[in-house]
């Protein structure tokens, strides 16, 4: 077995000569034989375990069990205990998944603190299996079928080789001691529904049931790999990509043989779900405004586009002063001061404001705009609400949302930034001397 797991480890690249790797041990067969496998085929490595204190004594004699097989194999060794169900209690968290997050929170610590260059964990082919089926049953898109990854940044599992069969065997040809885990029989966790209830079942249908789930998630992962960078292809071909915001033409959307699958492939990485995926896709012919949130990020379903943008944290008005050079967030302010005769202001652009001077109250006050606002355009007589501004020049939803104004001392909306200055705070034949604010994004 030593020497497929070196044949292993290098034909996936897991670990280059000198790398030390800290090994999670919990003290199980699978663990035990993981940490022995290291020991002799000589590779620099390290124990780490976790007393989570979820089975009374037990879980002190698996410290204990695993102290004295660090003494064994004459390497170092980590403990660390948790109060796993107050943290499970406190997060809101199942006792499965507090104990995962304590636990890799604390591996990734010890290695990075400790010169360690990767964390193996003992993961074999079952469960590499229950991992797939589960998110079969689940549900799941394609990379949810391709399994267990036995490389993922810091993590290696280098047993990914090896059924559980091979694993006692190992054990029996070298009577290695090694704990029992009653949890493991109990039912109440679904990997041990599948673990002691499915797989008897399947191996019924196909002895070698374990190894053919394995081969095809082998066969699935290359599969992925090529979609991927076919998917990589099209989706550049769809997306426009403006400062922080991805825009997708929805008809060109339409005209693709695979909308719902598109839409996954960009929307998941953002934290979109499966079901609001799944709603963005029904609502491409319902009318404008819906809206949709992942992690961090909102999608505008907005006239002719689907809108991607960061959810922007809350605004702070900030005071601009008449000298200063303003940066605050997603837009840099500088103001300068001329002569109106020598300004050729007839050319300025929506991101230059030429400003009476002697009509203006600093500080000036930028906020973002609020309902109700209005303002008379520049080269208008009537007030206009902002909202009905913006529906005319067609400005999208998301736009809408980062739009600021700069306020004058006195209340009066001096310039929709960006947009259109206030025509009241114009230049004129009579005017003197000129304020100038330039807007710069990035």
């Amino acid at each position: 077995m030593e020497q497929a797991f070196l044949s292993y480890c290098k034909a996936n690249n897991l670990i280059a000569d000198g790398q030390k790797v800290l090994v999670a041990i919990s003290g199980g067969a699978d663990s035990v034989v993981l940490a022995h496998l290291f020991y002799r085929c000589n590779i620099p490595f390290g124990l780490a375990h976790c007393n989570f204190h979820l089975r009374g004594e037990q879980s002190n004699e698996d410290e204990q069990f695993v102290r004295a097989l660090a003494d064994d194999l004459k390497c170092p060794l980590f403990v660390k205990e948790f109060e796993t169900t107050t943290f499970a209690t406190e997060k809101k968290l199942s006792i499965e998944m507090a104990a995962r997050q304590l636990r890799y929170e604390w591996f990734e610590t010890v290695r990075s603190q400790n010169d360690y260059a990767f964390i193996a964990t003992a993961h074999h082919q079952e469960d590499n299996t229950e991992t797939i089926l589960l998110n079969l049953v689940r549900g799941t898109g394609l990379k949810g079928l391709l399994g267990i990854r036995n490389k993922l940044e810091t993590i290696i599992r280098p047993l990914l080789f090896a059924d559980k069969a091979m694993i006692l065997e190992y054990v029996r040809q070298n009577s290695l001691k090694y704990r029992t885990d009653e949890s493991n029989f109990e039912n109440i966790y679904k990997r041990n529904k599948l673990r002691n209830q499915v797989f008897p079942l399947l191996k019924e249908l196909n002895p070698s049931v374990i190894q053919t789930f394995n081969e095809n998630a082998n066969r699935l992962a290359q599969s992925n790999a090529f979609l991927e960078k076919m998917v990589k292809q099209e989706l550049s071909k769809l997306i426009v990509i403006d400062s922080k915001i991805q825009k997708v033409s929805i008809s060109q959307l339409q005209k693709t043989e695979a909308v719902d699958f598109l839409l996954y492939e960009w929307l998941y990485p953002f934290g979109f779900s499966e079901t609001a995926i799944q709603n963005i896709a029904e609502s491409l012919d319902a009318q404008s405004g819906k809206q949709f949130n992942g992690n961090g990020y909102q999608l505008v379903k907005d006239r002719e586009m689907l809108i991607l943008s960061p959810i922007n944290s809350e605004f702070e008005d900030v005071l601009l002063y008449e000298t200063d050079t303003l940066i605050s967030g997603s837009v840099t302010l500088y103001i300068s001061r001329c002569l109106a005769k020598d300004v050729d202001y007839k050319h300025a652009t929506a991101d230059q404001a030429y400003l009476d001077i002697v009509k203006l109250q600093f500080p000036l006050r930028i906020r973002r705009w609020q309902a109700g606002d209005s303002f008379i355009p520049f080269g208008m007589k009537n007030r206009k609400k902002i909202s009905d501004f913006l529906i005319d020049a067609k400005i999208s939803i998301t736009e809408k949302q980062n739009v600021l104004v700069l306020e004058n001392g006195d209340g009066e909306i001096v310039w929709l930034i960006g947009y259109r200055v206030g025509d009241g705070f114009k230049i004129v034949n009579n005017t003197m001397s000129v304020i100038l604010i330039e807007k710069n994004s990035f």
